[in-house]
C-alpha cells in the first residue's frame, strides 16, 4: 500500500511537469484502488483468522470437578452435526442428585419436599437422608412396565457420596413416634386347629394376635396402623407394651404337642 502511493505521488509531479500522459495518471490510479481494496480483503481476513482463533480455545461453561474427559490431548475435534462431548463436569459436588425410578402403583405416595431414607453398597451400615424436588410426569415404558423418574436432592458436605452409586431408597410416607407395634408375623399367625370364618367381615384396619394363655392361644381383636412391612402400629386394642403375642408355632413329632415361640414388648 505505501509503494502504491509513492508510486501515485511520483507520477502526480511528473503530469504536473507534463512529463507523462493522462493515461498514464489513470493507470495508476487504478492500481491503488486495487492496492486499498487487497487491503480491505487482507484486514477482513485478519479478522475472520482472529475469530477462529478464540473459537479454537475451549473454555468450561462453569467452574466445577470434571467427572469424565472424553478426548485426549492432541485429538482432532470436528462438530458437524451435533457438538462434541469434551468433559463431563459436575458443578458442586456437595449437593448430589438422586434419579429414581418409580412404579407406577407407588408413584402417588409421593410429593414434593417429601424424606427419603437410603443406603449405598460402599457404606452399607450408614443411612443417608435427602428430600424430593421433582416427580416428572413423562413416564418411561419397558415391556408394559410403567415407571416415573423422581428426582431428590442430598446433601454431600464431607464428600462421601461419588456420582454413579448405587441407592436403594426407602421413602418415608408415613411416620410416628411412641407407638405400639407388633411384628407383622404376629397378624399373619393362626392356630392350626382353629379355622378362621370371620375374615370376611373384618374390616380393612381390623386384625387378631393370639396371646398364650395356660398353654392356649387366645385371640385379641386390634385396630392396626401404619407399618414398614417389618412391624405394624396397633392403634387400639388391649394389647399392652411387653405382652407376649405368639408370632409362630413349632410342633414336636414325638410328643405331638404344641410349643409356642413367643415375642415380648
Amino acid at each position: 500500500m505505501r509503494i502504491a502511493d509513492s508510486k501515485l505521488k511520483r507520477h502526480q509531479l511528473l503530469k504536473e511537469k507534463e512529463f507523462i500522459s493522462l493515461e498514464a495518471l489513470q493507470m495508476i490510479e487504478q492500481e491503488m484502488e486495487v492496492a486499498r481494496a487487497q487491503l480491505a480483503i487482507s484486514k477482513a481476513q485478519v479478522e475472520r483468522d482472529q475469530t477462529n482463533l478464540n473459537y479454537s480455545v475451549i473454555r468450561s461453561p462453569i467452574s466445577g470437578v470434571v467427572i469424565a474427559r472424553d478426548v485426549d490431548i492432541g485429538q482432532t475435534v470436528a462438530a458437524n452435526f451435533q457438538t462434541p462431548t469434551l468433559f463431563q463436569i459436575a458443578k458442586d459436588l456437595r449437593q448430589m442428585q438422586i434419579n429414581i425410578s418409580v412404579a407406577e402403583a407407588d408413584i402417588g405416595q409421593l410429593h414434593i419436599g417429601q424424606v427419603i431414607n437410603f443406603t449405598v453398597d460402599a457404606f452399607q451400615q450408614r443411612k443417608f437422608t435427602g428430600t424430593v424436588k421433582q416427580v416428572r410426569l413423562n413416564p418411561t415404558i419397558q415391556e408394559n412396565v410403567v415407571t416415573y423418574n423422581v428426582v431428590a436432592m442430598v446433601d454431600n458436605d464431607d464428600g462421601t457420596l461419588l456420582p454413579g452409586m448405587t441407592a436403594n431408597i426407602n421413602f418415608v410416607v408415613k411416620q410416628k413416634k411412641d407407638v405400639l407395634r407388633v411384628p407383622n408375623a404376629a397378624l399373619r399367625y393362626q392356630p392350626k386347629d382353629i379355622e378362621s370364618s370371620e375374615d370376611s367381615t373384618k374390616l380393612a384396619n381390623q386384625s387378631v394376635v393370639y396371646l398364650l394363655s395356660e398353654n392356649q392361644p387366645i385371640p385379641f381383636n386390634v385396630t392396626i396402623g401404619i407399618t414398614d412391612g417389618n412391624f405394624t402400629e396397633i392403634a387400639d386394642g388391649e394389647i399392652k407394651a411387653g405382652t407376649k403375642v405368639i408370632i409362630s408355632e413349632v410342633v414336636d413329632k414325638k410328643e405331638a404337642e404344641s410349643k409356642f415361640k413367643l415375642r415380648v414388648f
